[in-house]
């Protein structure tokens, strides 16, 4: 029997982290996402996202961060912010909710929901406290999801794979809004 979101602990990824975050990409993603690109083009697009180089940089860096979800010794789940990206169409700036995927077996079990309370509190902590993200323009569900959770659809943006143009519907949410369901999460990042 699965265990429940409450034994799933949400935490900051360090360096550490790389090689089961590359591995954790390389399977969540496709499992969502294979059917919009070619084989090549998925693969590429796999290592320019989740190899182990970049996501070491990234790590490094000051501009991203990456918040992971464990079940005991398990990565289930991440989370990835991009700091200080303006939103789409608005011209004024955002911390960019640039991925939440949660492996398959562990949905519907609120693991998102933590990574998302993640996201929401640590975007608390750069002025003006605006979360964003794109939501595939097919992906209603998503769409109607992030809407429960204080989303506004406010535009959209291009996005194209190797095979064919899709766009996706840029979404904001005021972070500064007291909504977090669960506690902060560990190790809580300090702003330079």
């Amino acid at each position: 029997m699965a265990a429940h979101a409450a034994s799933v602990h949400v935490r900051r990824a360090t360096p550490h982290d790389v090689a089961a975050l590359s591995a954790l990409g390389r399977t969540t993603y496709p499992a969502y996402f294979a059917d919009i690109w070619s084989p090549a083009g998925l693969a590429a697009y796999l290592e320019r996202e989740y190899g182990e180089a970049p996501l070491a940089q990234q790590l490094a860096a000051d501009d991203v961060t990456w918040w992971i979800a464990e079940d005991g010794p398990q990565m289930v789940g991440y989370a990835k912010l991009t700091h200080d990206r303006p939103v789409p169409g608005l011209r004024v700036p955002g911390v960019e909710l640039d991925k939440c995927y949660v492996a398959a077996g562990h949905t519907g079990r609120g693991i998102g929901a933590q990574l998302l309370d993640a996201a929401i509190t640590h975007t608390r902590m750069f002025a003006p406290r605006r979360l964003w993200l794109g939501v595939l323009t097919s992906n209603t569900a998503a769409q109607r999801m992030y809407t429960r959770e204080g989303f506004t659809a406010v535009g959209h943006m291009p996005l194209a794979t190797d095979l064919r143009e899709i766009g996706c519907v840029v979404m904001v949410r005021n972070a500064a809004r007291n909504e977090v369901r669960n506690a902060a999460p560990d190790a809580a990042p300090a702003h330079a």
